[in-house]
């Protein structure tokens, strides 16, 4: 009996470790001044929906299944301080605590497009963010940032972030675009499964059992007590 427990544990213990969705955005047309709210968000999470900021705007005819943005012009230059609202920027809440483990964006830009991105993160809600990631060669075909957010212990049990993706234009042009783009399996070698944005951490609290999970231990337990019950009633 003392086994079928220790398997138990172990089954709730590496249930508790999986990574846990937390939020996930699809691309698709977003005009000027309107947002995008969550494909899909994890058990306990509210999603802030992907805005513009107001230095950033729509193309008059942009695909319909693309979140694009225009109007780079007066971006600063990679690293440097970031003007008022020039950046694409979303962010969660949560009944309960996550360890942040992963963050994909799956992006592209036009030629005359922005030269560099960062993506930025604020965890204490004070407008403070702290650099996680820096694409100095934005391409003109898809490509995934696939960024580890495991190894920052500041990331760690939060209910609530900010992330903004911060776009410097360096040679590019005003009327070139950035595009958030859905992910596809040639990108980087990386499976699909998500849209373009993918926020992914691990829950502090330990899992609940899935159902069907603790149907099967239920079973387990049974059948092992109903041995052990058979034993103490042999006659020897």
């Amino acid at each position: 009996m003392r086994r079928v427990l220790e398997l138990i544990t172990l089954f709730v213990v590496m249930a508790s470790a999986r990574a846990d969705l937390i939020l996930e955005f699809e691309s698709k047309f977003t005009a000027a001044g309107s947002t995008l709210s969550p494909f899909d968000e994890g058990v306990g999470v509210t999603g802030t929906a992907l805005s513009r900021g107001t230095g950033l705007t729509a193309p008059a005819a942009p695909p319909p299944d693309l979140l694009m943005s225009t109007g780079f012009g007066t971006f600063p230059a990679a690293g440097g301080a970031v003007s008022a609202d020039e950046f694409l920027i979303f962010g969660f809440t949560s009944t309960s605590a996550f360890d942040l483990t992963s963050l994909k964006v799956s992006y592209l830009k036009s030629p005359t497009g922005p030269d560099d991105l960062e993506v930025q993160i604020d965890t204490g809600g004070l407008g403070v963010f702290t650099t996680i990631f820096t694409d100095s060669s934005i391409s003109t075909t898809p490509e995934i940032a696939s960024i580890d957010l495991s190894s920052f212990p500041e990331f760690d049990g939060l209910t609530s972030a900010t992330i903004r993706i911060v776009l410097f234009a360096g040679s590019g042009d005003p009327s070139g675009t950035f595009t958030l783009v859905n992910a596809v399996p040639t990108i980087s070698g990386i499976p699909s499964g998500f849209g373009t944005i993918l926020l992914e951490g691990t829950a502090t609290a330990a899992a609940v059992p899935e159902p069907s999970s603790l149907v099967l231990i239920g079973v387990v337990a049974s059948a092992v007590a109903y041995r052990r019950r058979r034993t103490s009633h042999v006659v020897r």
